[in-house]
């Protein structure tokens, strides 16, 4: 009898422990941390794709001069659409890891990549369709005109390459989160977790100006 009681404790047990950890990666990792992870690739992967197409129109401009297209200026840019990432996800990240610094980033992410996209699908075309239409820019020649808009360009992806760190910390949270079977108790300390406090001080450390450490988080 007491065999058969201690058996059935255990499957209970399991069975709870199961479903809390089942509970935790639908709503914290999927709900949470994934949801910021994919919004914000997909941010990036739109300022990339633009990008790109930028860099094309910039090299036909320079190879063809006064023959270029100018309809060229206007095709294949993606539309960008700033993420969509719910309040509700944000708190579920601060839940798991009880830092507001992966919401501050993500939020400097997506307000970088809105400007980014902005200068390579309007500003960098405008500059090359004013030289063509008109002879103000300082006399400035094609290659010039080029090689400027080229260096803009470059700038913006090197910048842009900063928030792929918080695509990485994302991940080490999300992997935390899957390795560790959690139950909704050990959710209050999980932000001592060594993955997850590594993370937080990789986004302080390449992010001291969109990062505020709040008094809470002290």
């Amino acid at each position: 009898i007491l065999a058969a009681a201690v058996a059935a404790w255990l499957a209970v047990h399991t069975y709870f422990r199961h479903r809390d950890y089942e509970l935790i990666l639908g709503r914290y990792l999927e709900g949470g941390v994934d949801a910021m992870s994919e919004e914000l690739q997909r941010s990036l992967t739109r300022f990339n794709h633009n990008w790109a197409r930028c860099l094309n129109i910039i090299k036909a401009y320079r190879d063809w001069e006064e023959d270029f297209d100018l309809s060229e200026l206007e095709k294949d840019f993606k539309p960008f659409e700033s993420g969509n990432l719910s309040l509700t996800a944000n708190y579920r990240i601060y839940t798991v890891t009880r830092t507001h610094e992966f919401w501050m980033v993500y939020q400097a992410a997506l307000s970088f990549l809105d400007t980014a996209d902005s200068k390579v699908v309007k500003e960098i075309p405008a500059a090359i369709a004013g030289r063509l239409k008109t002879e103000r820019l300082n006399n400035a020649t094609h290659a010039e005109v080029a090689e400027e808009c080229f260096t803009q360009a470059k700038k913006l992806q090197d910048e842009s390459h900063r928030f792929y760190e918080l695509a990485g910390a994302l991940q080490d949270v999300a992997y935390t989160l899957e390795r560790e079977r959690l139950r909704f108790k050990d959710l209050e300390n999980l932000g001592n977790n060594e993955n997850i406090a590594s993370a937080v001080a990789r986004l302080r450390e390449k992010f001291p100006e969109e990062v505020k450490v709040r008094a809470t988080d002290a």
